[in-house]
C-alpha cells in the first residue's frame, strides 16, 4: 500500500473525524488517507481535499465490508512473527500486503500506458532515423557503384581503346609491310625482266656477231674460191700460151730447118729437143707456180676455216661470260631481295611482337587496375554494410548487392532507441504517478 504520507498519532486522526473504533482496530500508525477511506466506507463524516488511488480505496472498501482473512489464507500463514500478531495486527498485515499488491498493479499498468505512449512517440522519430540512415548508405552505396562503374568503364574503354589501336597499328604495319614487299617484288620483277632484255640482247647480239663471222667467213671463202677458180682458169691459159708458144717455137724450128735444108738433120732434133724442153720446163714452171698459189689459197681457205671456229669460240665464250654475268647480277639481286624481305619479315615480326607486348602491359595493368577497384569497392560496400548492420541491426538491415550480413546484430539503434523509449516511458510515468498523488 502507497505511504504517500507518513503516519500520524491517534488524537490527530481522531482531530481528523477518524473514529476511535477505526483508530483502535488498526492502530495509531495507519496512512490517514487510509484511515479517512475506512472511516468513510463505515459511514464516517469524513471530510478531506485530496483524492486516494481509486484501486486503494476500492481495496480499503472492501477490507472494511469483509471480515479479516483466516490465518491459514495468508500470504504469511508459515511466518512465525505473523503468528505470534494479534488477530487485529494479522488483519492489518494482510490488508496493508494487498493493499500494496493493487498500488504495484497499478504502477505496472501506468508503467504499461506510458511505455506505449513512449513508443507512440518515439515511432516516427526513429522511423525517420531509419529512413536517413537507409538514404545515407544508398547514397553511400550509389557513391561507391557510381565510382566504381565510372572507373571501371574508364579502365574498360582504356582496354577497348588499346586492342583498337593494336588493331589499327598491326593493319598499318600489315599495309606498310606489303607496300614494302610489294616494293621489292616489283624491283626483283624490273630486275628479272632487266635480265631477260640483257640475255635476250645479247642472244641477238651473239647472233648478229656470228652472222657477221659467217658472212666475213663466207666473204673470204667465195674470194678464195673466185681465186682458185681464176687461178686455175689462168692456169689452164697458161698452158696454153706455153703449149702454142711451144708449137710457134717447134715451127720455128722446123721451118728454119727446112729453110737450112736440115729436115732431118741433128741439129733439128737438137734444136726441137731444146724446144720441147723448154716447153716442158716452161709448163712445169706454170704449174708450180699456180700450184703455189693454189696452195695458198687453200691454206688460206684452211686458215679461214680455223678463224672462224676461233672467232666462233671466242664469241661464245665472251657472250657466254657476258650472259652469266648478267645471270650472277641477278642471283645476287634474287638474294639480295630475299634478305631484304626476310629481314622485313623479322623487323615487322618484332615491331608486332613489341605492339602486342606492349598492348599486353597496357591490358595487365588496366585488369589490375579494375580488380583493384573491384576489391576497393567491395570493402567499402562491407564496411557500409556492417556500418549500417552495427547500427541498424540484422533485421533492418536492406538486402545490398555484394554484402553477406553477419546475422543476429541487435545494432546500437536498438540500443539507443529503447534508451530513449525508457526516458520518455519514465518521464510519462512520473507525469502520471504525480497527477495520482497531488492532491
Amino acid at each position: 500500500m502507497a505511504k504517500s504520507k507518513g503516519s500520524v498519532s491517534a488524537q490527530s486522526l481522531i482531530n481528523q473525524g477518524i473514529p476511535a473504533s477505526v483508530i483502535a482496530q488498526y492502530g495509531p500508525n495507519i496512512n490517514p488517507q487510509e484511515a479517512a477511506l475506512i472511516a468513510q466506507s463505515v459511514g464516517a463524516n469524513i471530510n478531506f481535499g485530496a483524492k486516494i488511488n481509486p484501486t486503494e480505496a476500492s481495496l480499503l472498501a472492501q477490507a472494511v465490508s469483509s471480515p479479516a482473512p483466516a490465518a491459514s489464507t495468508s500470504t504469511f500463514a508459515n511466518d512465525p512473527d505473523y503468528q505470534s500478531l494479534s488477530n487485529d495486527y494479522k488483519q492489518m498485515v494482510d490488508f496493508s500486503y494487498q493493499a500494496m499488491k493493487a498500488d504495484e498493479a497499478d504502477k505496472i499498468k501506468k508503467l504499461q500506458e506510458a511505455l506505449n505512449e513512449a513508443t507512440a512517440q518515439a515511432e516516427p522519430y526513429w522511423k525517420n532515423v531509419v529512413t536517413i540512415t537507409l538514404d545515407e548508405l544508398s547514397r553511400g552505396i550509389a557513391e561507391s557503384k557510381g565510382d566504381f562503374v565510372s572507373a571501371n568503364e574508364n579502365l574498360t574503354r582504356r582496354i577497348q581503346e588499346i586492342q583498337q589501336d593494336l588493331t589499327l597499328n598491326r593493319d598499318s604495319m600489315t599495309l606498310e609491310k606489303q607496300a614494302e614487299l610489294s616494293s621489292l617484288l616489283a624491283d626483283l620483277t624490273d630486275k628479272e625482266q632487266a635480265y631477260q632484255r640483257n640475255v635476250q640482247y645479247l642472244g641477238q647480239e651473239k647472233a648478229g656477231e656470228l652472222a657477221k663471222l659467217e658472212a666475213d667467213y663466207d666473204n673470204e671463202v667465195g674470194s678464195i674460191t673466185r681465186d682458185k677458180e681464176y687461178l686455175t682458169a689462168e692456169e689452164e691459159q697458161q698452158l696454153k700460151n706455153v703449149q702454142q708458144e711451144f708449137a710457134r717455137s717447134r715451127d720455128a724450128v722446123i721451118q728454119a730447118a727446112a729453110d737450112s735444108g736440115l729436115t732431118f738433120d741433128t741439129k733439128r732434133a737438137i734444136a726441137e729437143q731444146r724446144v720441147k724442153e723448154a716447153n716442158t720446163g716452161m709448163v712445169e714452171s706454170t704449174k708450180r707456180q699456180y700450184g703455189k698459189q693454189q696452195a695458198e689459197l687453200a691454206a688460206n681457205l684452211a686458215n679461214q676455216n680455223r678463224q672462224k671456229a676461233l672467232n666462233e669460240a671466242a664469241l661464245g665464250r665472251s657472250y657466254g661470260l657476258k650472259e652469266a654475268e648478267e645471270t650472277a647480277s641477278l642471283n645476287t639481286y634474287r638474294r639480295k631481295t630475299e634478305e631484304e624481305r626476310t629481314g622485313l619479315e623479322r623487323n615487322y615480326t618484332t615491331k608486332l611482337q613489341q605492339l602486342e607486348l606492349e598492348a599486353s602491359r597496357g591490358n595487365l595493368e588496366a585488369t589490375k587496375q579494375i580488380e583493384d577497384l573491384k576489391r576497393v569497392y567491395g570493402e567499402d560496400i562491407t564496411n557500409l554494410g556492417r556500418k549500417a548492420e552495427s547500427y541498424l541491426g540484422t533485421a533492418n538491415l536492406p538486402a545490398i548487392e555484394g554484402y553477406s550480413p553477419l546475422g543476429s546484430i541487435t545494432g546500437s539503434m536498438y540500443e539507443e532507441k529503447v534508451a530513449d523509449i525508457s526516458k520518455r516511458q519514465a518521464a510519462i510515468y512520473n507525469t502520471k504517478v504525480g497527477a495520482s498523488l497531488n492532491y
